[in-house]
């Protein structure tokens, strides 16, 4: 899976073109993107036209501004569990 915020921000032919490379190899992988912006793709202007119409293809949708609790609680499930470390916390070291 691939989250990327604040795509507005891509600017220049070189970095789009290579993202649009990144984006076909995950799709037809069947890997999931998650993309987002602070408007709808209709009004991302300085986008390739490329870009837009692969984000124009796929479910767009306005979440509004998250409050902490759910941003942590999406952090929590899309990050993998840690594993256990063996080294002890300050709070158990004697």
């Amino acid at each position: 899976m691939l989250i990327i915020d604040d795509v507005q921000f891509l600017k220049g032919p070189s970095i789009q073109q290579e993202f649009c490379h990144t984006l076909n190899a995950l799709t037809v992988a069947g890997r999931q993107v998650i993309v987002a912006a602070d408007r709808p793709p209709s009004e991302l202007e300085d986008l390739d036209e490329r870009v837009l119409s692969r984000f124009k293809g796929g479910l767009c949708v306005d979440i509004g501004q998250l409050d902490e609790g759910l941003r942590s609680r999406f952090s929590r499930r899309a990050s993998p569990p840690c594993k256990k470390s063996k080294v002890a916390s300050p709070s158990r070291r004697k």
